[in-house]
C-alpha cells in the first residue's frame, strides 16, 4: 500500500507539473505566435511601403521619362507651328 501511495503520489505530482507546463506552453506558444504575427505585421508593413515607395517612384521615373520624350514632342510641334505661322505672316 506504501509503494502504491508514493506511486499515486509521483504520478499526481508528474501530472500537477506537466500540466503546469502544458498550460504554462500553451500560453507561452500564444504569446509567441501574437509576438511574431505583431513583428510579421510590422516587418511586412515596413515591406509593403518600402515596395510601395519604390514602385511609386520606378512608376513616375518611367512616366517621367515618356512625358519627357511627349514634352519634347510637343514643344518641337509647337515651335515648328509657330515658325510655319511666321512664315505664313
Amino acid at each position: 500500500m506504501c509503494t502504491q501511495w508514493k506511486g499515486c503520489l509521483e504520478s499526481r505530482e508528474r501530472g500537477v507539473r506537466e500540466g503546469e507546463e502544458g498550460e504554462g506552453g500553451e500560453r507561452r506558444e500564444r504569446r509567441e505566435r501574437r509576438e511574431r504575427r505583431e513583428r510579421g505585421g510590422r516587418e511586412e508593413g515596413e515591406e509593403g511601403e518600402r515596395r510601395e515607395r519604390g514602385g511609386r517612384g520606378g512608376e513616375e521615373g518611367e512616366e517621367g521619362e515618356e512625358g519627357e520624350e511627349g514634352q519634347e514632342g510637343e514643344e518641337g510641334e509647337r515651335r515648328e507651328r509657330e515658325r510655319r505661322e511666321r512664315r505664313g505672316l
